[in-house]
């Protein structure tokens, strides 16, 4: 698991948050953003325009444009000059930059000629034009650039029943009751990252 950002120094988190900010010397993100920087975060709700805001969305949400929850994320503010899946892809490849250099370190040896499985998750609700948005962001990005590198999209209600499980399969097999062959698939290595 990776738990260890930029702009957190010694101490290990297992989120980073999704914000960006755009400056003269280039894009920042996460907690490595100056406390003066202008922050831009929720831009990801923006790739699906059919959503409608609603009582269940972060109250940060509501904070930081109170006028447009109303009914509609359309007023996001985005960075002058970006879209939503640009915003969303810059993010994304600053995650993909930092990801890749932690593999390297953990991984000096075996990273070049191991094929990465990524796994990015949305919202159930979201359309098949926000996911796809996601998806070709995450390409954008860098996810997919190494040979043999994949990335899965699947909505985050089936990602979690995916890692129970995984976890009870787990759990069991090194049991006295484990489950009975080919109830579930073994376990294999896979990035997840959540969009949320």
């Amino acid at each position: 698991m990776i738990d260890s950002w930029p702009g957190r120094g010694n101490t290990n988190h297992a989120k980073v948050p999704t914000e960006i900010s755009y400056s003269h010397n280039g894009a920042t993100w996460g907690y490595d953003i100056p406390p003066n920087g202008i922050r831009h975060g929720f831009f990801k709700l923006l790739l699906d325009v059919n959503a409608a805001a609603t009582q269940y969305d972060n109250p940060r949400l509501a904070t930081s444009n109170p006028q447009s929850m109303e009914s509609s994320y359309a007023n996001i503010p985005l960075p002058t000059g970006k879209t939503a899946v640009e915003t969303t892809t810059d993010y994304l490849k600053l995650l993909y930059t930092h990801l890749m250099k932690i593999l390297r370190q953990r991984l000096i040896r075996t990273l070049d000629n191991t094929p990465i499985q990524f796994v990015l998750t949305t919202p159930a609700i979201w359309s098949h034009e926000a996911q796809n948005a996601t998806c070709q962001a995450a390409k954008d990005a860098g996810f997919t650039s190494r040979a043999g590198d994949t990335l899965t999209m699947v909505s985050e209600p089936e990602a979690a029943a995916s890692y129970c499980l995984k976890e009870i399969y787990h759990e069991r097999s090194n049991s006295d009751s484990p489950l009975e062959v080919g109830f579930l698939l073994p376990r294999r290595s896979v990035l997840g990252l959540t969009k949320s």
